[in-house]
C-alpha cells in the first residue's frame, strides 16, 4: 500500500471528523437558534438522530408543536455562518 493513499485516507479521516464535530454541530445550534429567534417561538426543530445509534427518536405524531427538520437547521446555520463571512469579506 503506498504511502500517499494511506495519507489521503488520514486526511479524509480528519477532514471527517471536523465536519460532524465542530461544523456541524454549530450550524445545528446556529439553525435551532436562528429559528427559534425568527418565528418567536412558535417552530422548533425536530431532535438529531444519532447516525451510529439502532434506536433513532421518532417525532410525537400527536404533538401540536411545529417542528423543522434538523437537517433544515444545519443548512440554515450554515447559510447564515457562509453569509457573515462573505460580508466580512467584502465590506473590509
Amino acid at each position: 500500500m503506498p504511502l500517499d493513499e494511506i495519507a489521503g485516507g488520514v486526511l479524509r479521516l480528519f477532514l471527517w471528523i471536523v465536519y460532524e464535530l465542530v461544523l456541524e454541530t454549530l450550524f445545528y445550534f446556529t439553525g435551532k437558534l436562528l429559528i427559534w429567534f425568527f418565528t418567536l417561538g412558535r417552530f422548533h426543530t425536530s431532535p438529531r438522530k444519532c447516525r451510529f445509534s439502532r434506536r433513532n427518536r421518532r417525532p410525537d405524531i400527536t404533538s401540536t408543536s411545529r417542528n423543522v427538520d434538523a437537517d433544515l437547521a444545519v443548512l440554515i446555520g450554515a447559510l447564515f455562518w457562509i453569509g457573515l463571512i462573505v460580508i466580512y469579506f467584502t465590506l473590509k
